[in-house]
């Protein structure tokens, strides 16, 4: 989606990822990122307020340990 926009002119547009990166299976490479063009910083690690986001539009999350769902962001 975020390659959609791009292309259709909304240059600024840009997605997050919900948790961590997994491209890597072996994990991350110590010098650099194997897969820049592929990785996205994951929606908490800009200091989002991540839960309150999400209720803001509807979406609660609990913490009940044995369920997990990931959500991204998409902005443009």
């Amino acid at each position: 989606m975020e390659k959609e926009l791009f292309e259709r002119g909304y240059q600024l547009a840009v997605s997050f990822i919900g948790g961590y990166c997994d491209w890597c299976a072996e994990g991350c490479a110590k010098d650099k990122c194997r897969h820049p063009d592929r990785a996205r910083v994951p929606w908490d690690a800009t200091g989002c307020n991540v839960v309150q986001s999400l209720a803001n539009i509807g979406i609660n999350v609990t913490f009940n340990g044995t369920d997990v769902c990931r959500y991204g962001l998409l902005l443009w």
